[in-house]
């Protein structure tokens, strides 16, 4: 049992004669007994791998992530249609696409459309979407700051930060290579522009020459044009005088015009009257229309007042009939007149009978319930008896061969009682044994009866099992009759021989009760099998009585809803029945009348259907005279309007008399103008000078310009690739790394030290001493208590250093990362026995927690500078990142591959956490020998 006690330890170098070799010596033999346990060197051997691995395995699975991005499922959705610009058809989305599968960064995945590609990265099924919209093209080509092509990236952060970057990189990656292809192409149309202007340069050298040339021309015209212009002065002085001439004469010829124009005037307008009083065809055709139709409408007017007279005999007839009908209807309405109200009142007591009907239909239903309640009971529980029927007929079947197995044995036993005497021993043994099977049988007779009794009481069944009973009750008594008969088998035969004509009676009364109990419990098997089908049936049937008794209910209300509005339609009808009776009388009277103004309406009809025909012969005669009438009036008009088609109309008249006074007044501006031509023509001639004068101008200066214009320009250096792209980057790299798994081995490293140092808590007793070593000094007992855990983490830090390189990592200083690696084993070690000594157990904890904070604040997988300002300040006092960039600085050449001043740290750090661990009181005593591995029992005796 430990034995924890005041620390009584000394703090000087010697007391009472020991030294720290003699405390050495006496601390040995407990830390040596540690190694007598086998799993002791498992575990150390185990706890010695431990980092290594930790390092591996870590670094494995971070080891190139880039490198294998191949693998990563990323979805692409192409629905850019392309565009035409400049006669030429663009598709930059499928030749972005084109390029990108030729070489894919990632595993590339097709999908129809942007929202299934979408639900395919919430699914976590792909790591984010790339889609080329459909206007990507379109948008892209056309160059716009407004519009650009848009690629759109899909990702889910949340899914995997790592994969969203990636995502990011590979649409800019995109969009750079559209970029520079686009402006490649662009620049491939400015040279072609250039091209073009540089013939265009050529083209206006040569139209400034023909320009020069026109101007030497325009000069000599100008020269000719002021020798012309003198020439057109003289001329437009003898216009001038013939235009006052032909002024005087136009006067007079408008001034008769006039008078004429008046007098054409009057005549026309005489003719035209007459020509338009005179009736033409188109005035007269209604009226020969008209004679034509009223010589038809005669003929049809005494065809139809025939018919009509036929008609009205009719008429008379179906009117004789009408009257006779009306009767009849008449007879029939005061029938119903009187039958209507009895029809209202059984109505009535149908509707009363109907609503007792819904009342009865309803109980009915309640009551079917109950009943399918109860049925369906039933129908559960008689499968049960059934079953149970049929295992106890097999039992009693069972019983009644035994039985008669019984009754055959009995009959034996009889017929030997003469052999009794030779085999008395046998004799005494077998009947103590049949005496006990007989209790047995009796017993279970008994369970059988009361199960019977209890199943079907008073039926045969009951009966057969009370005669088993019975008869197992005799076989019994005779059984233990005929063993008393074997004791008192020296007193005679004679007792025993009726003991076994009892038996044999008992056995033979017991197989009768058994037959009897199997043929009731057959009649009962089958009548539970009936029973069972019957209550099914009861169930069924009760179920559709509910369900029906339900249906009439309902449909007992509705005949007496409906009754109900019957009777209010049968005492309707026998009001109305009232009013049609009188109604039907008026009828009759009615239809007499009708019949006397039908025969009078025949005998007018056949009068009219004569004056009719008459009408129809005088409509001809007037229709002939009507067509000479008309023709002759035709013939009239076409003559007026021959003779007035010949005359000038007024218009013609207005035209001529308005040419007549324009000629007049236009001879008088002819004449004004001759003198304003003559005017000008003396201008032109001074502008002629003038022009010759700007002509020379205009040569000097396009000579001049001919001389300036260049006949070609300078082309554009370069090809349209290196103008696309004129800057590119030139990257140089110091402690370069190769992968991302080498970056971060410093970190994976320092990592698995801290752990492995941890991990040797659970195996070495750290505050456990024997009692032997008490007194001894703290600095024996911290150097005793460090020394083999130091052998085991030194052996660890050169572990990880090998498994490291082993797994593809380069060191650029051997000695430099060997030297780091075992100083910060060391230097852990020495922190983690500090906090044992002064915490305990609890230290583990605090070593726990304190390797959570270095992980945060010691930059191996992001700069520090990126993280708090507590991160950032803890970073430069906590070991772990020391150790992070003495390793970086020997691995890599970081740091221009300087790690003294991480070492120094890591020095002082030993040094302040070994002075800790002095200060210790956290010891625990136990009896010698009883030190033991943690892992094994820690501080017990």
């Amino acid at each position: 049992m430990s034995v924890p006690s005041p620390d009584a330890s000394r703090s000087g170098p010697a007391s009472n004669g020991r030294n720290l070799w003699t405390d050495l010596r006496t601390l040995a033999p407990a830390e040596r007994g540690l190694w007598r346990h086998p799993l002791m060197w498992a575990s150390a051997v185990a706890i010695t791998a431990v980092p290594v691995l930790y390092a591996t395995v870590y670094l494995s699975s971070a080891w190139d992530p880039y490198g294998d991005l191949k693998r990563l499922p990323v979805a692409v959705v192409n629905l850019d249609r392309g565009t035409v610009r400049d006669g030429k058809t663009y598709n930059v989305g499928g030749e972005a696409l084109k390029h990108l599968r030729e070489d894919p960064p990632v595993r590339l995945v097709d999908y129809r459309s942007e929202a299934g590609a979408q639900a395919a990265v919430r699914a976590g099924q792909v790591y984010f979407a790339l889609t080329f919209p459909a206007d990507f093209s379109r948008r892209a080509v056309n160059g716009a700051s407004s519009e650009h092509g848009l690629l759109h990236l899909y990702t889910a952060e949340g899914t995997s930060f790592f994969a969203s970057r990636v995502g990011q990189s590979v649409a800019k990656t995109i969009t750079v290579n559209i970029n520079a292809s686009l402006g490649t192409n662009r620049w491939e149309v400015v040279q072609t522009r250039l091209g073009e202007v540089q013939q265009g340069f050529r083209d206006m050298k040569k139209a400034v020459g023909q320009l020069r040339d026109g101007a030497v021309n325009l000069s000599d015209g100008a020269g000719r044009l002021a020798s012309g212009a003198a020439s057109l002065t003289d001329g437009t002085a003898e216009v001038a005088r013939g235009a006052r001439a032909l002024s005087g004469g136009a006067d007079k010829l408008a001034s008769g015009v006039n008078r004429s124009a008046v007098g054409t005037v009057k005549l026309s307008d005489a003719l035209r009257r007459l020509e338009a009083a005179a009736p033409g065809e188109t005035q007269l055709a209604p009226l020969r229309k008209g004679t034509a139709q009223l010589a038809q409408g005669a003929g049809k007017l005494a065809g139809g007042l025939d018919q009509l007279s036929a008609g009205a005999q009719k008429l008379g007839s179906g009117a004789g009939q009408l009257a006779a009908g009306a009767a009849k209807v008449n007879a029939g309405t005061g029938r119903l007149a009187v039958q209507a109200p009895k029809l209202a009142e059984g109505l009535g007591q149908l509707q009363a009978g109907g609503e007792r009907l819904s009342a009865g239909a309803g109980k009915l239903a309640e009551g079917a319930g109950k009943v399918k309640a109860g049925s369906a009971e039933l129908a559960a529980r008689t499968p049960d008896l059934a079953s149970g029927l049929t295992q106890l007929r097999g039992g009693s079947a069972g019983l009644a061969a035994g039985t008669g197995q019984l009754t055959t044995g009995a009959e034996k036993l009889k017929a030997g009682t003469s052999q009794l005497a030779a085999q008395v021993p046998q004799l005494a043994a077998s009947l103590g044994q049949l005496a006990d099977g007989a209790q047995g049988l009796a017993d279970r007779a008994a369970q059988l009866s009361a199960g019977a009794q209890k199943a079907a009481p008073g039926t045969p069944l009951a009966q057969g099992a009370g005669q088993l009973q019975a008869g197992a009750t005799k076989l019994v008594t005779g059984t233990q009759q005929a063993a008393e008969g074997a004791g008192k088998l020296t007193a005679g035969t004679k007792p025993l021989a009726d003991g076994a004509a009892q038996l044999q009676s008992g056995a033979q009364d017991l197989q009768a009760g058994a037959e009897t109990l199997n043929t009731g419990l057959g009649k009962a098997a089958q009548g539970a099998g009936k029973l069972v089908a019957g209550s099914q049936q009861l169930a069924s049937g009760t179920a559709q009585l509910q369900i029906g008794a339900q249906d009439l209910q309902v449909g007992a209300a509705t005949l007496a809803v409906r009754t109900r509005e019957a009777a209010a339609g049968a005492q309707q009808l026998a009001a109305g029945a009232g009013q049609l009776a009188s109604g039907t009388a008026q009828l009759q009277q009615g239809a007499g009348k009708l019949q006397a103004g039908a025969a009078t309406l025949a005998a007018r009809t056949a009068e009219a259907a004569q004056g009719a025909r008459q009408l129809q012969s005088g409509a001809g005669q007037l229709r002939a005279g009507m067509d000479r009438l008309t023709d002759g009036n035709v013939k009239i008009k076409g003559a007026l309007r021959q003779i007035t088609s010949q005359l000038p109309t007024q218009k013609d008249l207005d035209a001529l008399s308005s040419g007549a006074n324009t000629l007049a007044a236009r001879s008088g501006d002819l004449a004004e103008g001759a003198v304003k031509v003559q005017g000008g023509a003396q201008k032109l001639s001074g502008g002629a000078a003038e022009l010759k004068n700007g002509a020379g101008q205009l040569r000097d200066g396009l000579n001049t310009l001919y001389g300036k214009v260049p006949s070609s320009s300078a082309e554009l250096g370069g090809d349209p690739g290196g103008l696309a792209q004129s800057v590119q980057l030139q990257e140089t790299k110091t402690a370069a790394v190769p992968n991302n798994g080498t970056a971060l081995a410093p970190y994976f490293m320092a990592l698995s030290l801290w752990v492995g140092v941890t991990l040797t808590t659970f195996l070495f007793p750290y505050n456990t001493l024997a009692e032997s070593s008490r007194g001894t000094l703290r600095l024996a007992r911290v150097l005793r208590k460090a020394a083999v855990p130091a052998v085991i983490v030194t052996a660890q830090a050169l572990i990880v250093v090998l498994g490291v390189h082993l797994l593809g990592v380069e060191y650029s200083n051997v000695g430099g990362v060997l030297l780091t690696a075992v100083s910060s084993s060391l230097t852990f070690l020495a922190v983690v026995l500090a906090l044992l000594t002064l915490l305990g157990s609890a230290g583990r904890l605090v070593a726990l927690i304190l390797l959570i904070l270095q992980l945060a604040a010691s930059g191996g997988t992001y700069p520090v500078e990126l993280s708090g300002p507590f991160f950032q300040a803890l970073n430069r006092v906590v070991p772990i990142a020391d150790t992070v960039r003495g390793l970086r600085a020997t691995i890599f050449g970081s740091y221009n591959g300087t790690f003294g001043p991480e070492l120094a740290r890591l020095a002082l750090t030993f040094a302040a956490a070994f002075g800790l661990s002095l200060l210790g009181r956290r010891w625990l005593f136990v009896p010698d020998g009883q030190v033991k591995p943690v892992v094994i029992n820690e501080g017990t005796a």
